[in-house]
């Protein structure tokens, strides 16, 4: 058989790449113009479901590259591994040799593409964050996750993060070298990873070593599910 009757990939593979056709066919068909050259209104279309059937034949070959026998390896003879691999192709019976393996199962695949709202459904989410100051070199920064319509989202992880590549590009002082620099050991986030309470709320507290150079702003990254912020936070210097 030839070999481009199998099927060379996965079937989760397989799966991905009929879902991203049917993302490539509705963008295209969002393309269509709502008018005509008339300026007449034009129908839309919309792809809401598609159901799809694989018939496939699952095969699994093992090929003895070792001289055999009968009864076994020969006496002897070096022993090498086997090739296993498993194949999908149509049916079609196959030969097979004392030094060859194969079994055959036919599975039929069934399943359906559901087009779903943006989010699930919800209202996008909206991350937004806050800074205050609580000493020279202490700040507390708070992040509020909420959906557009203001309900707020509560269990969700938010993950605050030293943001070192942030810093040197633009929160380094003049007369430091970006490439060279890194965190003095005691400037830290004090919590990490934060999950937002009842009131879609999460904080974290910012340290900033003393020994840190005059200037500096330190960057901060703030995850949360699909949405991300940074923040450049400074010390404060006394007058």
């Amino acid at each position: 058989m030839a070999d481009d009757q199998f099927l060379s990939t996965t079937i989760d593979a397989y799966l991905l790449s009929l879902a991203n056709g049917v993302r490539a066919a509705q963008e295209q068909l969002n393309l269509l113009p709502p008018e005509d050259a008339l300026g007449r209104p034009q129908a839309t279309y919309y792809l809401p479901r598609l159901d799809f059937e694989l018939r496939v034949a699952f095969e699994i070959s093992r090929t003895s590259e070792g001289p055999f026998d009968n009864v076994g390896r020969v006496p002897g003879a070096a022993a090498r591994v086997a090739v296993a691999t498993l194949l999908l192709r149509p049916v079609q019976p196959q030969d097979t040799t004392v030094s060859n393996f194969k079994a055959e199962a036919i599975s039929t695949l069934r399943g359906s593409f559901v087009a779903v709202p943006p989010n699930q459904g919800r209202p996008p989410l909206v991350l937004a964050s806050a800074v205050r100051r609580v000493d020279a070199r202490t700040a507390e920064i708070t992040a509020s996750l909420r959906t557009a319509a203001g309900e707020p989202l509560p269990g969700a992880e938010v993950h605050f993060n030293l943001d070192l590549e942030t810093t040197r590009a633009v929160g380094a002082p003049d007369g430091i070298s970006p490439q060279s620099f890194e965190f003095q050991p005691g400037t830290r986030l004090l919590q990490g990873v934060v999950p937002t309470a009842a009131d879609g709320t999460a904080a974290s507290t910012l340290e900033i070593d003393p020994a840190e150079p005059p200037g500096l702003r330190v960057a901060v990254a703030v995850d949360a599910v699909d949405r991300s912020e940074s923040l450049l936070i400074g010390a404060e210097v006394a007058p």
